[in-house]
């Protein structure tokens, strides 16, 4: 899953928009060492980020949206169709108990 990136303070921006530009859906999922989601970016995240801080000399907790929506494998169908139309994003991490990506599911 190219998708999927670690979190680590100090990623250069550079990286970040590399991986983001070789994801499917144009979104990053951030996990920790345990692997757990602990959040998304995407491209208008790294563009917000850029003009809160007037400059492109930020680090990855700026960047980050600390609330993705993510949903289990107890959801309908109806419901994961609600979200990706009424949250206008183009991937949702499946995730497990323990908050780790079991899937990414993409909007087609």
């Amino acid at each position: 899953m190219n998708s999927i990136i670690t979190y680590k303070f100090n990623l250069k921006l550079s990286t970040i928009i590399g991986k983001l530009n070789e994801s499917k859906s144009k979104t990053l999922f951030v996990i920790d060492k345990n692997k757990q989601l602990i959040g998304v970016i995407t491209d208008g995240d790294i563009r917000r980020a850029i003009i809160k801080n007037s400059g492109l000399k930020i680090n990855m907790k700026q960047i980050i949206h600390n609330k993705p929506v993510s949903v289990n494998d107890k959801l309908s169908f109806e419901k994961l169709s609600f979200l990706f139309k009424n949250f206008s994003i183009k991937a949702i991490p499946l995730l497990n108990k323990k908050k780790k990506i079991q899937k990414i599911i993409h909007f087609s």
